[in-house]
C-alpha cells in the first residue's frame, strides 16, 4: 500500500458575502443567466428578500435561515471539539437531531458535506474563482444574505503535517 501523495485539512470559516468575488454567471438555470450587479447586490443587502421563489432549486428557499443555521450548528461542532472535515458531518447530525428536513437540511448538507462553497486563488490574491459554490451564492445575494459559511481545503505532506513546498 502506498502513502497518499498529501492530506487533506478542511476549515470551516464564516464569510461576508460582500467581500466574496462576483461569480460568473453559470447560464442556467434561465434565473442565473447574467452575473449579479453591483447595485443589485447593495439593494438586497438593504432590502432582503426571504420569500423563496419557484424557479430553480437554489432560489427554492430561506437562505438566512439556512446561513445562520449552518453558522450556528459549526460553532456548536468547534466548540465541542470537531475538529476538520468532521466539523460538517457533526453540524448535519445536529441539524438532523433539531428536526430540520426539507429544503433547508438539502441547503445545510449542501453547505457543510456534499459540496461545500470553496474559492481558489494562485498566487495573486486578486484572482479568485468558485471551485465550488457559483449557483448558492448567486441565490444568496439575490435573496440579500450577509454571511455564509465557506470551507478551505489545504494540502499537507502527510510525513511533515506542514504545506508541501513547490
Amino acid at each position: 500500500m502506498t502513502e497518499p501523495a498529501w492530506v487533506e485539512r478542511w476549515s470551516y470559516n464564516v464569510a461576508a458575502l460582500a467581500t466574496l468575488p462576483t461569480p460568473e454567471a453559470p447560464g442556467r438555470p434561465a434565473c442565473m443567466t447574467t452575473p449579479v450587479p453591483t447595485w443589485h447586490r447593495i439593494y438586497r443587502q438593504r432590502v432582503p428578500r426571504r420569500r423563496p421563489r419557484g424557479c430553480c432549486w437554489y432560489h427554492g428557499g430561506d437562505w438566512h435561515h439556512v446561513n445562520a443555521t449552518a453558522i450556528r450548528l459549526v460553532h456548536k461542532a468547534k466548540t465541542l471539539g470537531a475538529t476538520g472535515e468532521d466539523i460538517g458531518d457533526h453540524a448535519l447530525n445536529s441539524a438532523v437531531a433539531d428536526g430540520i428536513t426539507g429544503w433547508d437540511l438539502d441547503a445545510i448538507s449542501s453547505l457543510l458535506v456534499i459540496e461545500p462553497i470553496r474559492i481558489d486563488s494562485d498566487d495573486d490574491p486578486a484572482s479568485q474563482w468558485y471551485d465550488n459554490g457559483r449557483h448558492r451564492i448567486i441565490a444568496m445575494l439575490d435573496a440579500g444574505v450577509r454571511h455564509t459559511i465557506l470551507v478551505r481545503v489545504e494540502l499537507l505532506d502527510p510525513a511533515t503535517g506542514l504545506p508541501p513546498r513547490d
